[in-house]
């Protein structure tokens, strides 16, 4: 490495800790806590000192984006994420009705025997950053005694700040390593929608009498996680329950009020902004018809995600969510790094489907590369696709069995084509096609494709193409200059 190059680096760095140091949280955490950084306080580096300057100019900052959920941490499941260089790994780690389901007396006692230890340190020695979620409450901490996944009382507030700061002492020292830590899942979800069976999977602290849904109350909870979080570890990273929001009350489809989206603005009235690091949703697109009256209605069984109706007038189930997530943290004057930590093309072909289709084992495909490289042109900490194995959900895993499926084998040709670039500006001059132009050392890549995954689009191809490929890497031969892109296309030019 040259002396020049060397001295770039420094000064890109000095770039970053100034950039970083200098955004401060609006809020203020209460007595004796210190504000909250607007910013991931010590997120993980990816060791490519080049990504360093990209973040002062709005670009996605390192790690890269990729992520899977791990139902668990079993070797073939860490190989394979490794294979695909994934970099998150979520799991739903750890269930405070399980580790100390017995009302303290004379000091808690914790069963962590019920943790996998043994995967998470699996999981570490495989390189993996963990997203561990932590969810549910005992009985005798049910603010509404019966589902698990319901808000915690009033009266077992410092029993679970007390959790918490034991959870993550444990688990943030080697050689576990933890320090991503997601307080619930969906608990903007009301649990009067809910079968019983599925109460311990969604985080329902949702209440439909309350303007803000329960987003105040939540952030009580992050009132006391993120102190105690922090004093067991000062690099711990807290994140929101990742947030289903159902549909962009700035533009409700009909019959719909959109309550449930008023969630998050019920955590920021609540100075909730200065207990979280990072802001969380969810995403779940389907394959299947888009309801009457949207963009694509009688073509056939699709990609729904931008003619979605719940934020079709925003821009689909990824781009309008961020745009709606962005809007309400700038009303309050806030800016948090946003992930989603869950993604999946779901299969509703008109049901949920038993057995996938072959068309839709394609189009899920698509959407995989679809989701990261958006994610990463819109500046997201990470995409978790739910999940790598066989999800047992509408069909999502990457997996069936222990058989990949034609989505993983396209995230592992997307990740090693793109690896070590860093990602330009999108490409627009196709209409009816998205994509974004990657750059790295020695070539240019470009990713377009058909967002519906059915709709191809015929290109002249500009001067200087070396190669082009498929979303399996199989090379493709354009046809006198011209190519229909339907599906995702990577095409490669000379730096």
């Amino acid at each position: 490495m040259s002396k020049k190059f060397s001295i770039k680096i420094f000064i890109y760095a000095v770039i970053l800790l100034t950039l970083l140091g200098g955004v401060t949280g609006k809020g203020q955490a209460g007595s004796g806590s210190d504000a909250t950084p607007q910013a991931p306080t010590n997120l993980p580096s990816s060791g490519l000192p080049l990504y360093l300057p990209l973040i002062g100019k709005s670009y996605p900052a390192p790690p890269p984006v990729y992520g899977v959920e791990l139902l668990s941490f079993s070797a073939w499941k860490l190989d394979k994420a490794t294979q695909a260089n994934v970099n998150w790994a979520r799991n739903a780690t750890f269930d405070w009705s399980v580790i100390e389901p017995t009302i303290p007396s004379s000091g808690h006692t914790y069963n962590w025997d019920s943790v996998d230890d043994a995967g998470l340190i699996d999981a570490a020695n495989s390189n993996l950053t963990v997203i561990a979620v932590v969810k549910n409450a005992p009985s005798w901490a049910q603010k509404v005694p019966g589902p698990v996944c319901g808000p915690i009382a009033s009266t077992a507030w410092q029993a679970y700040s007390d959790f918490v700061y034991s959870l993550v002492l444990r688990y943030s020292a080697p050689p576990y390593n933890i320090r991503y830590y997601e307080f619930g899942n969906e608990p903007d979800v009301d649990a009067a929608y809910l079968p019983p069976a599925t109460y311990s999977i969604f985080g329902c602290w949702a209440d439909p009498k309350d303007p803000y849904y329960g987003g105040g109350y939540y952030a009580e909870l992050l009132k006391r996680a993120y102190p105690a979080a922090k004093r067991a570890n000062p690099q711990a990273v807290v994140l929101n329950g990742g947030l289903l929001l159902d549909c962009d009350p700035r533009y409700p489809p009909p019959g719909k009020t959109c309550l449930p989206a008023q969630f998050l603005e019920g955590i920021l009235r609540n100075q909730g902004a200065a207990y979280f690091d990072i802001l969380a949703f969810h995403g779940y697109p389907y394959y299947g018809n888009p309801a009457v009256g949207y963009p694509g209605y009688g073509l056939g069984p699709q990609i729904v995600d931008e003619n979605h109706d719940s934020f079709a007038s925003s821009g689909g189930q990824l781009v309008g969510k961020v745009d709606f997530l962005r809007y309400v943290m700038g009303k309050y004057g806030i800016s948090k790094p946003i992930m989603m930590t869950e993604v999946g093309l779901q299969c509703k072909v008109p049901n949920p489907c038993v057995t996938p289709s072959p068309a839709f084992l394609q189009l899920q495909a698509d959407y995989v590369v679809q989701t990261y490289v958006r994610s990463w042109g819109l500046n997201l900490w990470g995409s978790i696709w739910y999940t790598l194995e066989d999800s047992n959900w509408n069909q999502t895993g990457l997996f069936t069995g222990s058989v990949s499926r034609p989505a993983y084998d396209a995230f592992v040709f997307m990740t090693n084509e793109l690896k070590d670039m860093t990602i330009g500006s999108p490409l627009t001059q196709y209409s009816g096609l998205r994509g974004y132009e990657f750059i790295g050392y020695s070539k240019r890549v470009w990713v377009l494709w058909s967002p519906n995954g059915i709709t191809g689009i015929q290109i002249t191809l500009p001067v200087g193409v070396t190669k082009i490929y498929d979303k399996y890497g199989s090379p493709t031969t354009p046809i006198i200059g011209k190519i229909t892109i339907t599906h995702p296309t990577y095409i490669e030019f000379p730096r």
